[in-house]
């Protein structure tokens, strides 16, 4: 899926996008709408979808060198030893760019098993 903003208000940019599949959103009981408050709530609490949790469930071992883009020989594909300092963040605008994913993303999947 590819997503394309083409263009938004300077003096009111978008922010904080994210994309759901409908039947992960949270649906408010009255009119049938999306509770963007509570579906930004349970993904807090759980922010890996239940079918990568169900996937691992069991799991003796988990490896993510893949995740944090790195592989056997300690280099990631940029040819770069990773530092402390130049890591992911979970602040960062993308968990998929060159540097993987936050550590402590991987601590809580680790954790949610």
């Amino acid at each position: 899926m590819w997503v394309r903003i083409t263009a938004t208000d300077a003096a009111s940019p978008l922010h904080r996008i994210r994309i759901f599949s409908v039947d992960d959103e949270v649906v408010s009981s009255g009119d049938g709408a999306v509770d963007v408050s509570a579906t930004d709530e349970a993904v807090a609490a759980q922010p890996f979808h239940a079918s990568l949790l169900r996937a691992l469930q069991g799991a003796a071992v988990l490896r993510f060198c893949g995740w944090a883009r790195i592989d056997s020989n300690g280099y990631n594909e940029n040819n770069f030893l990773p530092a402390w300092e130049g890591r992911a963040l979970v602040t960062d605008q993308t968990q998929a760019g060159l540097r993987g994913v936050a550590l402590e993303h991987m601590v809580s999947l680790a954790n949610a098993l």
